[in-house]
């Protein structure tokens, strides 16, 4: 017997789309709640933790970074990228 109910594509995304609009980040995670939307709240934790460590790099760590996501072309860290990129442009202002 599953623990959890089996979801359909749409109420994955359902549930995650719940989860970015309910959720405060880096409060509790109930276990409770559906695994998708306990992943989805810890991503949203992970992101904010990655956005958090780029505002503390140089600019020599902001540019190697930089170099290092370009040259692996993964598209899994495309958000972590322009994340970068943005803080790049915003302190050549």
């Amino acid at each position: 017997m599953a623990l959890f109910k089996k979801l359909s594509d749409k109420e994955i995304s359902e549930f995650r789309a719940w989860a970015r609009s309910n959720y405060a980040p880096f409060t509790d995670i109930n276990g409770v709640w559906h695994y998708v939307i306990q992943n989805e709240c810890a991503k949203m934790n992970e992101e904010i933790d990655k956005c958090l460590a780029i505002k503390k790099m140089t600019n020599d760590e902001l540019l190697t970074e930089y170099n290092r996501i370009t040259g692996d072309n993964n598209n899994q860290d495309l958000r972590y990228l322009e994340e970068i990129t943005y803080e790049m442009t915003k302190r050549e202002e």
